[in-house]
């Protein structure tokens, strides 16, 4: 499930573009001072109104695209020209989880003839893991996202996803993990991505690589 915002019921996924982050800035409290008869000084305005006043708040989106310059001109230019200037509904979204849950109901309609597969990107909670990994012989895919500042899967995946449940993966040419978050993604970074896992689950990387690798000869009957 990739990340996408929704401008104003627009898909920014659509368009071509992957939401990477989203920064939503503290909102600073109002600090004016106002004079009140009976006072012999000045007060805080949020002290005179008995509440806190806040600024506008606003909040900042992080973007990637895969393509050239002109490629790139053309996307900004899609949506400069939709939004620019305009007061906008935003919604984020994980290709939603309605979507998640119809996926869920339909393999539960052939649970036993299903030959098995891993699950891509998953970025959820312990909830949505645990609805995954019903269906015995899939796997659930981990990319770039775990090592991500603000990510909650180094806490979600040990507590509901045993070892010979997972494999790792790239997601290339999207989401480069940290600390090439921001390049061009390959299958090189996967080392990022294991070191992070490892130091979730508490064990070495050799470890957690004979792990995920075993893993994939079991669900895609290969070689390694």
């Amino acid at each position: 499930m990739k990340p996408d915002a929704m401008i104003n019921g627009v898909s920014m996924l659509s368009l071509g573009w992957l939401r990477e982050t989203v920064n939503f800035p503290t909102p600073q409290s109002q600090s004016n001072t106002i004079t009140v008869p009976g006072r012999n000084s000045p007060i805080r305005f949020t002290e005179a109104l008995g509440r806190v006043a806040y600024q506008p708040r606003s909040f900042d989106m992080t973007f990637s695209m895969l393509g050239n310059r002109a490629d790139y001109n053309l996307l900004v230019s899609l949506v400069v020209n939709q939004f620019a200037g305009k007061l906008c509904q935003v919604t984020l979204t994980e290709e939603g989880l309605a979507l998640q849950n119809e996926m869920v109901s339909i393999l539960k309609k052939y649970a036993q003839d299903l030959p098995g597969g891993v699950f891509h990107c998953f970025t959820g909670n312990e909830k949505e893991a645990a609805e995954l990994l019903q269906f015995d012989r899939f796997v659930l895919g981990v990319g770039g996202v775990l090592t991500f500042k603000k990510s909650h899967l180094p806490e979600v995946l040990p507590q509901v996803v045993p070892l010979d449940r997972i494999v790792l993966e790239t997601d290339a040419p999207y989401m480069a993990p940290v600390p090439m978050r921001g390049q061009r993604n390959e299958p090189s970074y996967v080392q990022y991505v294991l070191q992070r896992m490892a130091e979730a689950y508490g064990i070495n990387e050799e470890e957690l690589a004979r792990k995920t690798n075993e893993n994939v000869v079991r669900v895609f009957d290969v070689k390694i």
